[in-house]
């Protein structure tokens, strides 16, 4: 089954991502911060949505920090900053992909099937 991680530190952008997952029929896996998304990361998850303004250290720090011991790991990162600015932090820290806020199901689809095959 694959499997993702939802890393955000706002309760309810992380529930109603996680909901919206499981209702799809993914395995997730939920991270407040850079402590538990690093923690929760390994070789079992198959995609990351990674919000990156968080308190304390940042998305940006979580995704290099993940990168560095999982380099094909990937990772979407997820933000209400302008798609411009989305796309080149994106290209700059070696994320796979961005998705601004409001997260919409149609979104998390694509990136679903742009980055990993659903097993059936």
């Amino acid at each position: 089954m694959v499997k993702i991680l939802v890393v955000d530190d706002s309760v309810f952008e992380r529930d109603i991502t996680d909901k919206a997952l499981k209702d799809m029929g993914f395995d997730t896996d939920v991270a407040s911060n850079y402590d538990e998304a690093v923690e929760r990361y390994d070789d079992s998850v198959d995609l990351v949505l990674l919000d990156i303004l968080m308190e304390g250290k940042n998305g940006i720090e979580i995704l290099k920090t993940i990168k560095q011991k999982y380099p094909d790991a990937k990772v979407v990162l997820v933000s209400s900053l302008p798609s411009e600015e989305l796309e080149k932090l994106k290209e700059e820290n070696g994320a796979d992909d961005f998705i601004a806020k409001p997260v919409s199901p149609e979104e998390i689809t694509r990136v679903i099937e742009a980055y990993v095959q659903k097993e059936e």
